[in-house]
């Protein structure tokens, strides 16, 4: 279930060292603005590989296979799956997630073209989820926040928790279907305005009290 935020409920203590951290966050999110157009397609790619497994190994997998010629369309399949597979960088559905990057290869132009054609955010994701299979309303908005979109929230387990923390919701969706992600990214958004905060430094503090460590 869904509700606003009462004026009179207090900010939770999960928010306390959200001011001592907003300059290293405003430094993340603006080495996300400078990322070059080279390397947009690159940043979809690898929030193909991220649900349900460590960020930190899909961007190894991801660093992997550019050393090995990916982009250069010189890996098959197969061999892009037992990179996916290999432990030093495994990814979950190792498999579908191969096939999944190899049929986004072949749309690279077309992907290219889209994330270049000054689009708002949210058509902008609309349009990127709607081209490239694999990629959900959290993915989508992810990928777009690594490359300096603004305004979108990545409604992972870090942003869900805070939000039933402050009494936003209930309790854990275990599913998320795209219209409840735009109300709950509402909520987000709204609290984000509680906060007199930026949604995406709000989202990067979230994760990183969450993990320890702020990561793309």
């Amino acid at each position: 279930m869904l509700s606003h935020i009462p004026d009179t409920q207090p900010i939770p203590d999960l928010f306390a060292h959200l001011n001592e951290m907003r300059p290293q966050l405003c430094e993340v999110l603006s080495q996300f603005a400078q990322v070059p157009k080279t390397a947009w397609f690159r940043e979809v790619l690898l929030c193909l590989l991220t649900p349900q497994s460590s960020p930190y190994h899909a961007e190894a997998a991801m660093v992997k296979l550019q050393e090995m010629g990916f982009f250069c369309g010189r890996l098959s399949e197969s061999e892009v799956a037992q990179v996916l597979r290999t432990p030093a960088q495994y990814v979950r559905f190792h498999r579908v997630k191969a096939a999944r990057l190899m049929r986004a290869l072949d749309q690279r132009d077309e992907i290219e073209q889209l994330l270049s054609a000054g689009l708002g955010a949210n058509e902008e994701r609309d349009r990127l989820r709607g081209l490239v299979s694999g990629l959900g309303m959290k993915e989508s908005s992810h990928a777009l926040r690594n490359i300096g979109r603004c305004g979108l929230a990545i409604l992972d387990r870090h942003i869900l928790r805070a939000l039933c923390d402050c009494g936003m919701l209930e309790e854990m969706p275990s599913s998320i279907s795209d219209r409840r992600y735009r109300e709950i990214e509402s909520l987000f958004l709204s609290l984000a305005v509680k906060l007199n905060e930026s949604p995406d430094v709000l989202d990067l503090y979230l994760w990183a009290r969450a993990t320890g460590s702020v990561f793309k």
